[in-house]
């Protein structure tokens, strides 16, 4: 990375990482599963025939199991049992319309987090342009939450029983023009919210609407909010005020934050994905001063379009982030900053997150702009093992616009106005 500022103290970016996959950034010998990544166009499998020569999935989940569970699949009765995999089944299908209904696009949802509280109790929080953070708990999959914000939401973060939601709304000082708000609860008392405020003439977060934040949980709690500006801001929980304190601004990006990751190699770093088409790795181990490490861009094998997702992979003892974008593809780079791996997906990318199946196997769930859900094994040269698509009943059918994964599950919803949670019941099959 030509303009790495490099660390001391070995590993995160004073050195190489000495990564399973080969390569450093030579990504045409990454050896992830031992495949060159030019061949990711080749369909692995039979499947389904899709068009454009489009890679096919090496796994065919049963339709019947993933709606209903076994009781549902006739086939696994018959001699020989049934010829598709049970390994995922979807245990919510929400319509997150509030009651309205339909596919109305003031009720796309755009958020999507969840936690577990002390009593482990499941809880998925979903925002939608309708303005509405709702609350469902995983049990029963009723709604104990609903909250009407003052304009469309765009991000959603939960952690340490904390829920921090960005949203448009309007600015007193200037009639009819939105800004960028940012609220946040302490879900153990949600009646006492707190307001990010730049300054009492700026009492917003970001001059324009905030499309992603991710909470620092440590001694010295922060919050970092993207915003469409192309600017990241640092809060800071103030005890004089009670409230969040503006910090630091992160400047470098000229086009809009869309998405924010946290990663600890040798220090503690936020990546920013952005529309400008750069992922910046940002130092913030220091409380008062947050410095650039790295920019990766097209110059250093980075991406062509806007990049619009990008979350931590860990491998064993190695640790990875990775990135998605508007132009289809998924790239995987190295604590070094080095890119390792490219891989083409079938689709634009709207959304990624990395989890781990029953086995214990990396899988990187993606979120593609036709609805799809593909499921690719890192260790297998990112091999499209499965998707999850409404051409067979069992998917979107708008944008997939948020994923998170959580203990043995994952969630996704979309421009179709739904929440899907999908759990875990056996590995894939190799």
């Amino acid at each position: 990375m030509s303009n790495n500022r490099r660390r001391g103290g070995g590993g995160g970016y004073g050195g190489r990482n000495n990564n399973r996959f080969g390569g450093g950034s030579n990504n045409n010998n990454s050896s992830f599963g031992g495949r060159n990544n030019n061949n990711s166009n080749r369909s692995h499998n039979s499947g389904y025939q899709g068009s454009n020569h489009a890679e096919q999935p090496d796994v065919r989940l049963c339709k019947f199991f993933l709606l209903g569970g076994a009781g549902q699949c006739q086939s696994s009765q018959k001699p020989g049992g049934c010829q598709f995999a049970h390994a995922l089944q979807r245990v919510a299908d929400v319509a997150c319309s509030g009651g309205g209904g339909g596919n109305s696009q003031q009720h796309h949802v755009r958020a999507v987090c969840s936690y577990k509280n002390a009593s482990g109790g499941v809880y998925v929080f979903t925002g939608s342009k309708d303005g509405h953070w709702r609350m469902w708990d995983a049990q029963t999959w009723s709604l104990t939450q609903d909250v009407q914000m003052e304009g469309e939401i765009h991000t959603l973060e939960v952690d340490a029983g904390h829920l921090v939601c960005g949203y448009e709304g309007p600015t007193p000082t200037i009639p009819g023009v939105n800004v960028g708000m940012v609220r946040a609860w302490n879900l153990a008392n949600p009646a006492a919210p707190y307001d990010f405020k730049m300054s009492e003439p700026q009492p917003f977060a970001h001059p324009q609407p905030v499309y992603c934040c991710k909470m620092k949980v440590d001694a010295a709690p922060e919050v970092y909010t993207g915003g469409q500006e192309g600017g990241i801001h640092c809060w800071g929980f103030d005890a004089a005020t009670g409230g969040f304190a503006l910090k630091c601004k992160l400047e470098g990006h000229v086009r809009g934050v869309t998405s924010l990751a946290l990663f600890a190699s040798g220090g503690n770093f936020l990546l920013s994905g952005s529309m400008d088409r750069t992922l910046r790795i940002w130092s913030i181990d220091d409380p008062a001063r947050k410095e650039c490490a790295g920019m990766l861009s097209k110059n250093n094998d980075g991406h062509a379009e806007a990049i619009t997702a990008v979350c931590p992979l860990t491998m064993g003892d190695a640790k990875y982030f990775v990135s998605g974008s508007m132009d289809a593809h998924l790239k995987v780079w190295n604590s070094s900053g080095g890119c390792d791996f490219t891989q083409k997906c079938n689709g634009a990318i709207l959304a990624l997150d990395a989890t781990q199946d029953p086995a214990g196997k990396a899988v990187v769930v993606i979120g593609l702009v036709d609805g799809t859900v593909e499921l690719r094994q890192p260790d297998l040269g990112f091999k499209l093992r499965s998707t999850l698509s409404n051409k067979f009943s069992v998917g979107h059918n708008g944008s997939v616009r948020a994923l998170c994964c959580g203990e043995a599950y994952f969630c996704s919803v979309g421009d179709d106005s739904k929440l899907m949670v999908w759990q875990w019941v056996a590995p894939l099959p190799q």
